[in-house]
């Protein structure tokens, strides 16, 4: 993989934390990187699961794709090159909830023109962000999103910057734009710049992936979202070790969606919503389990339940409620797939208030009991 990128050395945090509970598992990392020198690579290691980017794999290491040792993948993005000879599992962006988040980001400021710039490739989830981005826009009421359309699929950069000057100074302001990815914002700043276009004031950016080091260096710093790429790379490690051990069938796609919001300049929001979500979440993360309710989550954060309850709404769309019901049944759910405590038992262990609240809950998350998740875990089931 592709190491450079936030997103990837992400996943492979997540993939290490998943592979530290399975015993007699030796992980190698190959990711493209200037340290990677190849001295790793003369053993002709021959893995048994293999997680990567399908990209960089065909490019780099195409013999990987069709090794005999393989006996299950797990892709950074979508495979779309034909069959292959073992199982695997797509992990890929939520591309409506983050364009969906975009919206209800943008909106918060009082803007009434909003503009998506998506990735000059034109590719799929660059397109689908854009959609979304346009239909949050219009639940709200608000008017058609101006679209930059790519050029080509090769850009000619000079063409490209011209394009987008001649784009950003035709758009009614103030505007709020939604960048598709956290560089193709920073091509639109480079432009304002240029132009002398105020941003925040004229013009407010957005972008997305949280890359921090390319975010917190430009002048006025980029507001993006984050995304949760430590989750889901575990969900989906979990189901490759299911199909391992037991059989369980391996396949579709695990959404890697928002998981907060880093504000800065380019969005000038003085009431710091994303860095209260950004908060709010590590002390649920860390105390969902203690049965805290929503107040409990305010007060140890530093700020009012109203302050919380407003900037959840504003950059997940859901409550600090729901973000607590959630955590608590993923947690349970970790427990029947890991563990051989009661069902009944469980409900203490993540914070619910009784066993029955717990199993309802559960039920309506998951269309199934506690007790048959984890019998079809057991036996192979998905």
């Amino acid at each position: 993989m592709d190491v450079r990128q936030k997103a990837a050395r992400e996943i492979l945090c997540g993939v290490m934390r998943e592979a530290r509970l399975h015993s007699g598992v030796d992980v190698a990392l190959l990711g493209n990187h200037p340290g990677n020198d190849g001295f790793d690579r003369i053993s002709g290691g021959t893995p048994d699961i293999l997680v990567a980017s399908p990209n960089t794999l065909r490019s780099s290491r195409p013999a990987l794709l069709r090794s005999r040792s393989v006996r299950a993948a797990v892709f950074f993005g979508t495979w779309g090159s034909g069959s292959l000879p073992y199982p695997y599992v797509s992990l890929i962006s939520d591309d409506r909830e983050i364009g969906a988040a975009a919206a209800r980001v943008l909106v918060r400021s009082g803007l009434r023109e909003f503009a998506y710039l998506g990735s000059p490739h034109g590719e799929r989830w660059s397109n689908a962000r854009g959609v979304a981005f346009a239909e949050a826009l219009a639940a709200r009421g608000f008017g058609p999103v101006a679209d930059y359309s790519p050029s080509a699929k090769r850009p000619d950069w000079r063409r490209e910057r011209r394009r987008l000057t001649e784009w950003i100074a035709s758009l009614p302001k103030p505007v709020g734009v939604f960048a598709a990815f956290d560089q193709r914002a920073r091509h639109l700043l480079s432009v304002c710049r240029a132009l002398e276009i105020p941003v925040p004031r004229q013009v407010q950016i957005l972008g997305a992936d949280d890359e921090d080091y390319l975010c917190e260096n430009e002048i006025p710093p980029l507001s993006s979202l984050a995304l949760d790429f430590r989750g889901a790379p575990e969900s989906a490690m979990r189901a490759v070790f299911a199909h391992l051990k037991e059989g369980a069938p391996l396949s579709g796609t695990v959404l890697a969606g928002v998981a907060g919001l880093t504000e800065r300049l380019s969005t000038c929001d003085n009431s710091r919503t994303g860095e209260w979500v950004n908060r709010a979440r590590d002390v649920i993360r860390h105390h969902a389990a203690e049965g805290i309710g929503p107040s409990e989550v305010a007060r140890r954060t530093g700020a009012s339940l109203r302050l919380i309850e407003d900037a959840f709404k504003a950059v997940l769309g859901r409550t600090v409620a729901a973000e607590l019901r959630e955590t608590r049944l993923a947690e349970a759910a970790r427990l029947l797939d890991e563990t051989k405590i009661p069902p009944g038992d469980i409900a203490a262990r993540v914070g619910f208030g009784n066993p029955h609240s717990l199993m309802n809950a559960f039920r309506c998350r998951y269309g199934c009991s506690m007790g048959q998740w984890r019998r079809s875990a057991r036996s192979g089931g998905t």
